[in-house]
């Protein structure tokens, strides 16, 4: 597996604007496993969710997947070698983002390695929506959100010529391992007393709260 991190969920390595467009050829065994742009030397193929989080586990800056296990999994091949990984469900949040309404999607984690070719997360993306289109008809809005605490402004969705929807304020927070946590899981975790600041000084000493924005974006398939 490359070693190589490469920023996510909407970092700078695509240029915004620079749509990639490319026939796609569907790969079928048993359904719609995969779908590939083979000038690009691009395979987007359905994998188990412990193959995907394996691979965010291992390079994906957050070191960590959702808590709600993600409901498709793919992994990224480029040159017929595992190249990245992308997971789809349901958010930290999901009776307010609409996912379990039937027609909507988020993305958990995406990360791709930097061996890869310029612009491939946007082709990864529109490899993305024809599998949604075609296996998976019944969705009709996929989200993702981006955290400018990690550099990431959605570069890459505007380029895949997603829409920017709202931002809010950055919901995580820093432990003095260097792990983040999210206040919906500490909500989860303690119940109200989890938001309070006194309660996490002394639960969670040398806790901090991550200065910067979420950024929500969307895409209608």
């Amino acid at each position: 597996m490359p070693g190589n991190r490469r920023g996510n969920h909407g970092g700078a390595s695509s240029v915004e604007g620079s749509v990639v467009t490319l026939k796609r050829r569907l790969i079928y065994d048993n359904g719609l496993v995969g779908v590939a742009a083979d000038k690009r030397q691009t395979v987007l193929r359905v994998c188990k969710w412990q193959t995907a989080a394996r691979i965010i586990k291992h390079f994906h800056y957050s070191k960590k997947v959702a808590v709600i296990p993600s409901k498709w999994n793919f992994v990224v091949l480029y040159k017929g070698r595992a190249n990245g990984a992308l997971m789809l469900g349901y958010g930290q949040n999901p009776f307010g983002n609409g996912s379990y309404a039937g027609h909507t999607i988020m993305f958990d984690r995406m990360w791709l390695s930097d061996t890869m070719p310029k612009y491939s997360e946007t082709c990864v993306i529109g490899l993305l929506h024809t599998w949604l289109r075609k296996a998976q008809p019944q969705i009709k809005t996929i989200k993702s959100w981006s955290d400018t605490s990690e550099g990431n402004f959605g570069t890459i969705y505007k380029a895949a010529n997603y829409k920017y929807v709202r931002s809010s304020r950055n919901g995580f927070y820093l432990l003095p391992d260097g792990d983040k946590i999210h206040r919906v899981s500490l909500y989860n975790r303690h119940g109200k007393i989890g938001l309070k600041e006194d309660f996490l000084a002394k639960e969670y000493p040398g806790i901090r709260k991550v200065e910067g924005d979420q950024l929500l974006f969307e895409y209608y398939l």
